[in-house]
């Protein structure tokens, strides 16, 4: 596996202080500290903190999920209204929603 330097972020962690740097072997452990936001990746040749990844897309319900299941994860994620709609105007608003928002979307499975 390959090294990477990390940098203790903002979030404090007992494991590695803010502003310290460390080289490490790249692992699934030290990409979860990563995610997790108690460190950040530094790029080797310019020495500058690499930017975060971009957080996972919410995963949204199964298109034949229930009306309520749609409505509280339309609530959740986006300004959709979703007073008096039906499931299918839900899972149509979302849809213009993705259309319009630089959100990418979750595989579905």
């Amino acid at each position: 596996m390959a090294k990477i330097t990390i940098e203790g972020s903002l979030t404090p962690s007992a494991r590695l202080a803010r502003g310290e740097r460390r080289d490490v072997q790249d692992s699934d452990e030290v990409r979860k500290f990563v995610a997790d936001g108690f460190a950040v990746v530094v790029n080797e040749e310019t020495g500058e903190v690499e930017a975060p990844p971009a957080p996972e897309p919410a995963k949204p319900p199964a298109k034949s999920a229930s009306r309520d299941d749609w409505a509280e994860f339309l609530a959740e994620h986006t300004d959709v209204v979703t007073e008096g709609r039906t499931r299918d105007q839900l899972v149509g608003d979302y849809e213009v929603w993705l259309e319009t928002h630089d959100a990418p979307a979750a595989d579905e499975d």
